[in-house]
C-alpha cells in the first residue's frame, strides 16, 4: 500500500472553500498483459485485446512524465482528420510542427511507481465488462462539457481509429469554423446519417477478440447559459457519460451556481428520470479540467496575458473549479452518492509545454496521445467503481 498527500475540501460557508491535507492509502493495479505495438508490412496494427486486472487505483498525484519510446513515434497521425496528427492544437491553424523542441516535448507519457497507467485498450476492457450484461448492440463514451471535453471526443475516436476501429456512421461537429476542415467531415462523407443525436460517431472494429467492438463516441457542448443536456433517445447502447465544466467560471459564486442549475437538473431529471432506463445503462462520472497557464498569478486567462507564452507565474496553479465540484457532490452526497472523479490537473501541472508554444491560447492542449492515458485510466477507475457498487446492490 502506498500513502499519498491528497487534498480534501472544508466548507467555510458561503460556498467559500480552502483545503487541508489529508492521508490516503492507495493501492495499485497490475495489467496482466502488457500491450506492445506491432509493425505488419510497415503498418501500424493492433496489438492483442490488453486484460486489466479488476482493481484500478486513482492515479497520484506526483507522477512522472518520460519519453516515448522510438517505436511509437514513427506515425504521426492516425485516420482523416487534421486533430488527429500530433502536435495539431485546437485551431486549425496551430500547429507544432515536426523537428522543433517543442515537437519532441509531446513524446511523453505518464508513469507512476509501482502502477501501470491504463490507455484506450484498457478502457475497452474495462467498459465491455461493465456493460456486458446488458447485452446491448453499442457500447457509448460519452463526453459532456465545453471545447476542452471536445478534445477529448476527439482523441477517443483518434485512438479507436488507430486500434483499427473503421467510422460505420457519423454526425458530429466539433469546434466551428476555427476547427478547420475537420469540422465539415461527417457531413462531408455521411450527409444521411441515421443517427438518433447530433454529435456522434459509430464506429467498428473487425477484429473480434476486441472489446467493445461497436462503440459510438458523443459530445454535448455546456455554456455559460447552463442549458441541461438532454439524454439521447437510443435504447441500444450503454457506457459511460464523463462529464466536465468549468473554465468558462472566473469566479467561484459561477461555479457552484452552474452545479445547482445546469449539472443537478441534468443529473435528477436526465439521468434518473431519463428515457428508457437510461440510469441503468449509463454510468456517470466527473471529470477534472486541465490547468491553464496563462502567464498570470494562478495561471487563469486575463487579457493581458493573450499576447505572452504559456507558463504560469506562480507554481499555485488555481483549482478553485474543480474543488468546488468535489465539495459539491461530498454536500449532497445523499443525492450523487460516491462520484467517480478523473484526476487531471495535479497531474498536468507541469506539461505548459502541452499548449500552442506561440503566445494566445493556454487553455487546450495540442494532439498528444499519451496524455489522455490520464482521461482513460480515470474513467476506467470510475466505471470499476461504479460496477462494483451496483453488483454489490449498493446506491
Amino acid at each position: 500500500v502506498t500513502s499519498i498527500i491528497c487534498l480534501s475540501l472544508v466548507k467555510l460557508g458561503n460556498d467559500f472553500l480552502s483545503m487541508e491535507e489529508d492521508n490516503i492509502s492507495c493501492t495499485t493495479y497490475k495489467l496482466k498483459e502488457k500491450a506492445q505495438q506491432h509493425e505488419v508490412g510497415g503498418l501500424m496494427t493492433p496489438p492483442p485485446a490488453i486484460i486489466v486486472g479488476p482493481h484500478l487505483e486513482q492515479l497520484p498525484s506526483n507522477l512522472t512524465w518520460v519519453p516515448v519510446p522510438p517505436t511509437e513515434r514513427q506515425h504521426r497521425c492516425t485516420g482523416p482528420f487534421q486533430h488527429c496528427c500530433i502536435g495539431q492544437c485546437r485551431r486549425a491553424s496551430h500547429v507544432i510542427e515536426p523537428g522543433t523542441k517543442a515537437y519532441d516535448d509531446l513524446f511523453v507519457r505518464p508513469t507512476a511507481p509501482n502502477m501501470n497507467i491504463t490507455d484506450m485498450r484498457g478502457l475497452l476492457a474495462v467498459l465491455d465488462r461493465t456493460v456486458r450484461h446488458l447485452n446491448l448492440p453499442w457500447c457509448t463514451l460519452w463526453f459532456i462539457g465545453d471545447s476542452l471535453s471536445s478534445d477529448h471526443a476527439m482523441a477517443a475516436i483518434c485512438q479507436l481509429m488507430q486500434l483499427g476501429y473503421e467510422i460505420s456512421e457519423c454526425n458530429m461537429t466539433f469546434g466551428g469554423p476555427v476547427y478547420g476542415q475537420d469540422q465539415s467531415f461527417c457531413g462531408a462523407q455521411f450527409p444521411n446519417s441515421t443517427l438518433p443525436t447530433e454529435s456522434t460517431i459509430a464506429l467498428i472494429s473487425n477484429n473480434t477478440n476486441m472489446p467493445c467492438r461497436r462503440i459510438r463516441v458523443r459530445f454535448s457542448a455546456t455554456d455559460g447559459t447552463r442549458r441541461v443536456i438532454n439524454m439521447p433517445e437510443a435504447d441500444d447502447e450503454a457506457g459511460a457519460i464523463v462529464y466536465n465544466y468549468g473554465v468558462h467560471c472566473n469566479d467561484k459564486k459561477c461555479m457552484v451556481d452552474w452545479m445547482r442549475d445546469a449539472f443537478t437538473p441534468f443529473y435528477l431529471n436526465e439521468y434518473l428520470a431519463g428515457p428508457n432506463a437510461a440510469q441503468e445503462r449509463y454510468f456517470l462520472i466527473w471529470r477534472e479540467h486541465e490547468p491553464q497557464h496563462f502567464n498570470t498569478p494562478g495561471g487563469l486567462y486575463k487579457r493581458v496575458a493573450r499576447n505572452k507564452k504559456c507558463k504560469a507565474k506562480s507554481p499555485m496553479l488555481s483549482n478553485f473549479r474543480n474543488e468546488i465540484a468535489e465539495q459539491y457532490f461530498k454536500k449532497h452526497e445523499s443525492l450523487f452518492g460516491e462520484m467517480p472523479i478523473v484526476r487531471l490537473f495535479e497531474q498536468l501541472k507541469p506539461m505548459h509545454r502541452f499548449h500552442y508554444n506561440k503566445p494566445g491560447d493556454c487553455t487546450h492542449y495540442c494532439y498528444s496521445p499519451w496524455r489522455f492515458d490520464l482521461s482513460w485510466h480515470g474513467i476506467a477507475q470510475g466505471l470499476e467503481a461504479l460496477r462494483e457498487k451496483r453488483h454489490s446492490g449498493r446506491k
